[in-house]
């Protein structure tokens, strides 16, 4: 649905100056920003955004933009200024702050935490992890959303060592130095860590060694019990139950103060700001700056790819190197990616869920900018065909589906996931139409007839559900899923 807020343009085109894309194909600023701008539209007019993007080359900005509402009680707007929360972006300042004291001499990489924390309150910890295992989330700690963290109240959580009791306990999940997994937790530690060797606060160090070098105006670890200037509130679809509402908020179940690991706010145009004071070595020098950002551990995930690096991701596209970091929670997706080799900048802020068109911005720019990748095709592909058949039914989806489906797989994981997103809005013929296309692009799949059974249990229509419970079974006789599901209607014992 068209927003009934219009967009905030801020356009300024450079169209002199061609850039590389795939060996000798080239495109200009002005046709990226054209490009983009279209691409904006059409995800509007599908469904409402609510966004901030910022677009720079070498450090200019060629395109800015805001879609929808940082507050929808008051229907006030998002504009390029609206502070939006940055959650797990905030690991890229506090892996430059642990580097800027790596710089200064008074940190080791393979420093043990116990060398600086003698009284961190886990001993396996404290002599076994050092400060690049906890950097490149190869030391085996843990995360901070368990469910003691929804027994706390979140204003509660304040200083830093407030978080111990959510993981400090726990023992180490695996050795040390031995894989990547993504932890939370580690970089807590390591914002813990500047207090101890600085002396200052984290969230003032990070302030006046980060913040205003680059000049970051808008930036900070706010405290949200205290009113925040332009600060736009998150959005999800997730549990809302009732006809009478869209979205719910996410202020009750989000952290109420920004963290080393995630939480802090800022705007796109400060986060262009930022990337431009890493790569200018303004907030590090050469040496550390290129330690920073280079790669370190693979990272085994579909929707990043690439290595892991000092708290940035660094990718090679098609020969072309991109580093940055993203952020999501419930009502939050959040990115700034740097295209090295191109001297562009993108940064998107959200505050609706990644799937929210957020997401797919960033796909659909990073496409243009560096050419196609199996990923791309197949994930911009599988998200027009749902468009196709949300705005124009079942049977054109097919149509669309039988020109390429010879040369580009759709993800059915995200296919089913909209589904069930339309199931919560209770647009059962739109949901049924892609459970219904999901299990024609993927017939032999027990999840996609599970999930049709499951659409067709939520209309009433039992008959149905119980035959495609059944389906799903045929194809996996095991499938937990569909057998609870048949024993509850009484189909089986």
């Amino acid at each position: 649905m068209k927003s009934i807020i219009s967009s905030v343009i801020i356009v300024i085109i450079i169209v002199s100056v061609p850039f590389p894309l795939l060996g000798d194909s080239t495109v200009r600023i002005d046709e990226l920003v054209k490009q983009t701008e279209e691409y904006l539209e059409e995800l509007n007019d599908y469904e409402e955004l609510s966004l901030a993007v910022a677009i720079a080359y070498n450090g200019v900005p060629v395109l800015t933009k805001a879609y929808g509402l940082a507050n929808r009680s008051f229907n006030i707007p998002n504009t390029i200024d609206t502070k939006f929360n940055l959650a797990s972006m905030n690991k890229m300042f506090t892996s430059v702050a642990i580097m800027q004291l790596v710089q200064k001499g008074k940190l080791n990489l393979d420093d043990k935490i116990g060398d600086h924390i003698p009284d961190f309150p886990n001993a396996e910890v404290k002599s076994n992890v050092t400060v690049y295992q906890l950097l490149t989330h190869t030391a085996g700690m843990g995360n901070i959303f368990s469910s003691q963290y929804g027994k706390m109240p979140r204003n509660k959580y304040q200083k830093i060592e407030d978080y111990f009791p959510l993981f400090v306990a726990d023992s180490l999940r695996f050795t040390p130095g031995s894989k990547y997994e993504y932890s939370n937790a580690g970089y807590i530690v390591l914002g813990y860590l500047i207090e101890k060797i600085t002396g200052q606060d984290y969230h003032s160090y990070v302030k006046e060694h980060i913040y205003i070098p680059a000049g970051m105006n808008n930036t900070d670890c706010y405290d949200v019990q205290y009113p925040v200037p332009n600060l736009a509130i998150g959005y999800t679809k997730s549990g809302v139950k009732s006809d009478d509402y869209k979205y719910k908020t996410i202020e009750y179940v989000k952290m109420t103060k920004g963290s080393p690991a995630g939480g802090g706010y800022s705007t796109v145009e400060d986060l262009i700001r930022f990337g431009e004071a890493l790569l200018g070595n303004i907030l590090l020098n050469k040496k550390y700056t290129d330690m920073t950002t280079t790669g370190k551990v693979p990272v085994d995930d579909i929707w990043q790819g690439g290595k892991y690096c000092f708290g940035f991701l660094e990718q090679i596209i098609n020969g072309h190197r991109i580093i940055g970091h993203s952020g999501n929670f419930s009502g939050i997706r959040s990115t700034l990616k740097i295209y090295v080799d191109d001297g562009i900048s993108i940064a998107i802020l959200s505050n609706f869920d990644r799937d929210q068109g957020a997401e797919e911005l960033e796909y659909f720019v990073r496409e243009k900018i560096n050419g196609d990748t199996d990923f791309t095709r197949r994930y911009l592909k599988t998200k027009k065909i749902i468009r196709e058949i949300e705005t124009s039914g079942y049977s054109h989806g097919i149509k669309t589906y039988d020109r390429t489906k010879n040369d580009i797989q759709l993800y059915e994981s995200i296919i089913n996931s909209r589904g069930y997103v339309l199931l919560r809005y209770k647009k059962y013929k739109k949901a049924l139409d892609i459970f219904k296309f999901n299990i024609f692009a993927f017939p032999n799949s027990s999840y996609v007839y599970d999930s049709l059974a499951q659409a067709y249990l939520k209309t009433g229509d039992k008959e149905n559900a119980i035959k495609y419970y059944k389906k799903a079974l045929e194809i996996d006789p095991q499938f937990e899923s569909s057998i609870k599901a048949l024993k509850e209607l009484g189909v089986v014992d």
